[in-house]
């Protein structure tokens, strides 16, 4: 159970649902515990969250980053399945249990459908998975899991996780951008994804078509290039003639890039580059 301060204020940072296409059923449960599917990570999603992709919880949960959460979860149960009660389940990333919450029962008698309800607060200085149980009593083929609304042009709507950020934590602060420049062109990191971005300009060695010219970026990439590309900027009047560059050896640092004319003149210019990465 998470810590909270006399004034916090829950503020909602990620909605993650199971959907499913129109008229689509629930589907079939067991007597006993269900796990439900999350399958959709919905608007908003400030803090990050991403669907479970690995472990025995791969395509059934959500993974989240440290925070100080409140979790809200509601899902259906189908006519017939008698007593159910819905759970609140937090792992670790190599699925270690944490924590979790068994919520007030429901009963869905042969008529009808209902849903259970479960709430749970919880403070992590570590990555953490949450995973949605449905305790059901009695086994409902095909709509156990939820009867389809069948409303034109919409997903059906089953399991639903709302997920609130709440005290000193909430949310996370993210990482400023950094930015600059130096001899070798202009650069930009985006703070929250990593992302970077380079560009410059710069004259070949030579006008002679074959000519190999060094690139060398304004900071180094610290694990892959994603993108490179070249603009040639002319510096001559003389629209008849022009030269393309294209990348030859390359390295987290720089590349190289040989210069081929197109006609016969030797054109003088220079040329405009822009690279990506991490």
């Amino acid at each position: 159970m998470g810590l909270r301060r006399i004034g916090d204020i829950p503020i909602l940072v990620a909605n993650v649902a199971e959907q499913q296409p129109q008229n689509t059923n629930g589907g079939t449960n067991i007597a006993g515990e269900n796990i439900r599917t999350l399958n959709t990570i919905e608007v908003p999603n400030t803090i990050g969250a991403v669907l479970t992709a690995t472990g025995a919880y791969a395509g059934k949960g959500v993974d989240l980053p440290p925070n100080n959460y409140i979790f809200e979860a509601d899902a259906p149960a189908g006519a017939g399945v008698t007593v159910h009660r819905l759970g609140l389940f937090v792992y670790d990333q190599s699925d270690n249990l944490l924590t979790f919450e068994w919520c007030d029962g429901n009963y869905a008698p042969g008529v009808g459908q209902n849903s259970a309800h479960c709430k749970l607060a919880y403070n992590t200085l570590i990555p953490i998975r949450v995973v949605i149980k449905h305790y059901m009593g009695a086994v409902v083929l095909n709509t156990g899991l939820g009867v389809p609304v069948n409303q034109a042009g919409v997903n059906e709507h089953y399991t639903e996780l709302s997920i609130m950020s709440i005290g000193a934590t909430s949310p996370l602060p993210l990482a400023p951008d950094t930015f600059g420049s130096n001899a070798n062109g202009y650069w930009h990191k985006n703070g929250q994804t990593g992302l970077i971005k380079q560009f410059g300009t710069i004259t070949p060695v030579s006008n002679l078509s074959g000519t190999v010219t060094a690139v060398l970026f304004p900071i180094a990439f610290s694990s892959v290039r994603i993108a490179f590309g070249t603009q040639v900027k002319l510096e001559i009047a003389n629209g008849n003639s022009n030269f393309v560059v294209k990348p030859s050896t390359e390295t987290l640092s720089g590349l190289s890039v040989i210069r081929q004319n197109n006609g016969n003149l030797d054109a003088a210019g220079s040329f405009y580059w822009e690279a990506t990465g991490y």
